[in-house]
């Protein structure tokens, strides 16, 4: 029987958020729609997940959380809601529900994919993957080769190939694949890709959304040079302090897995002004450094997202943790 099994026979969700009221449990979101489109949170699933966190949790900000982790002790049972990398689709259909519950959130803002100088490395893939469904993997797997990379069976395994490789040649290998394939990348995002405007950031950060860095072009920072990565996390500050008139501390890694920074990459955090960051995984382990946070994806169904908001994920992790 496994331990997820055990704790719901023992009472569940109830005896997990006893068991670990300690540990602040941090969500991370990404996409929002207004009805279930793939790989978004619809506007109801929001709802529905944020009227369940708030009957059990006390909702902070992560600024808060990692001032406790500072203090060296956790407030108990605290959640906070954070938001990845600056689409439109979050100002459009999740903001109007995060504010009809007067909650805080964290949006950490790519500066250059809101600037209009960039658009997702990996929304390009898909939008040539969209535009070439039959010939799409055939197309990829020829040029993957030259690459020195393994062939794949769909999008989603070109995206995690590409996320090994450094940025300047993934860079290349999509502008290739777009040549391959005859389809033109557009220079500006297409709507379903689209980054808020500027405007719409101020808005949220006049209205309590705090607003924090996640680089300037979102690389993966452990493949940049220590220059290049100072670069990138100094230009999103600056960037957004011009635009917001506000000091930005917040920090968000791209990507966020353990091998996507290093310890040049917290140096740089640290040494540009900001008082945390966060990563993009859990553990089990309770956020033993305020430069990496962890947080909890677990919000694309109402039964995931109980799960890890009750605590039997993290239980569940240190367990296999135990036993391994």
């Amino acid at each position: 029987m496994s331990l997820k099994q055990r704790l719901y026979e023992m009472g569940g969700h109830s005896l997990s958020r006893f068991l670990t009221r300690s540990d602040p449990i941090i969500f991370m979101y990404h996409r929002f729609s207004a009805n279930n489109t793939p790989h978004s949170v619809s506007k109801a699933l929001l709802e529905e997940q944020l009227a369940y966190l708030s009957k059990y949790k006390t909702i902070t900000s992560v600024l808060a959380i990692a001032d406790t982790i500072k203090d060296g002790h956790n407030a108990k049972s605290v959640s906070a809601i954070s938001i990845d990398d600056g689409y439109a689709d979050f100002f459009h259909y999740a903001y109007p529900v995060i504010r009809k519950f007067n909650l805080p959130a964290t949006f950490y803002v790519t500066s250059g994919f809101v600037n209009g100088d960039i658009w997702m490395w990996y929304d390009q893939v898909d939008y040539l993957h969209q535009k070439n469904l039959d010939n799409f993997v055939p197309s990829s797997n020829e040029l993957l080769v030259t690459y020195g990379l393994k062939t794949i069976n769909s999008y989603g395994e070109l995206v995690s190939q590409l996320k090994s490789i450094a940025n300047s040649d993934k860079l290349n290998f999509i502008e290739e694949l777009s040549s391959s394939l005859k389809t033109p990348i557009p220079e500006q995002a297409p709507v379903e890709y689209q980054a808020c405007n500027w405007d719409q950031v101020r808005e949220l950060h006049k209205n309590g959304i705090t607003i924090g860095a996640h680089s300037h072009t979102h690389p993966i920072l452990s493949q940049c040079s220590p220059n290049v990565q100072n670069d990138e996390i100094q230009q999103s500050k600056s960037i957004l302090e011009n635009q917001l008139q506000t000091e930005i501390v917040d920090f968000c890694y791209p990507n966020g897995m353990t091998c996507d920074y290093t310890d040049e990459t917290i140096k740089a955090v640290k040494e540009n002004g900001f008082s945390y960051a966060v990563a993009a995984f859990t553990d089990g382990i309770t956020h033993p450094d305020p430069y990496q946070i962890r947080r909890h994806g677990g919000v694309s169904s109402i039964d995931e997202f109980k799960n890890h908001s009750s605590g039997i994920e993290v239980l569940s992790r240190r367990a296999r943790k135990m036993k391994a």
